[in-house]
């Protein structure tokens, strides 16, 4: 994850409410490092509530007609943004 995915997890972890699931969208793979760093399983996931996942994968929620909050997000050393999002509606 890098110094930066390190300090992004701890962001999303901060930012998302105990009791509240982490999810990433169903075609998404975390990388294991960031599960490590968040210090809990990041699930599949459908539906409204909060995601770990790319650009594109924040902009299909809202292809959908979803709404979308966009939280945090960072860049990893190729440039790939990871972004947590909510998705409400």
């Amino acid at each position: 994850a890098g110094r930066d995915g390190v300090a992004f997890c701890r962001r999303v972890t901060a930012a998302v409410p105990a009791g509240q699931p982490l999810r990433q969208p169903l075609d998404a793979d975390l990388e294991g490092s960031y599960h490590f760093y968040l210090g809990r399983t990041v699930a599949n996931g459908v539906g409204p509530g909060w995601y770990l996942g790319t650009e594109s994968h924040r902009d299909r929620f809202v292809a959908r007609g979803l709404r979308v909050e966009t939280v945090d997000s960072v860049a990893d050393e190729r440039g790939r943004r990871k972004v947590l999002f909510r998705v409400t509606e």
